[in-house]
């Protein structure tokens, strides 16, 4: 059992942020981000996100942009 402590999604991007900062070629990262992005509405910066993430090879960003952004 792996225990993560909560927190918000504004401080997850946060920490995505500072993880491809350290690594721009960190595709979970741009996913995981633009994921938290989606959730807040910002439809624009979580689909860019995703689409970076699929460029590094990411299939589950191929697939959210496929079904919810027709891309």
């Amino acid at each position: 059992v792996i225990v993560v402590p909560a927190i918000s999604t504004e401080d997850a991007i946060k920490k995505f942020t500072t993880a491809i900062k350290l690594d721009s070629v960190y595709g979970d990262a741009y996913y995981f981000r633009g994921l938290s992005k989606y959730y807040l509405g910002k439809k624009d910066e979580a689909a860019a996100d995703l689409k970076t993430a699929r460029s590094l090879g990411n299939e589950q960003a191929a697939g959210i942009l496929k079904r919810y952004f027709k891309i």
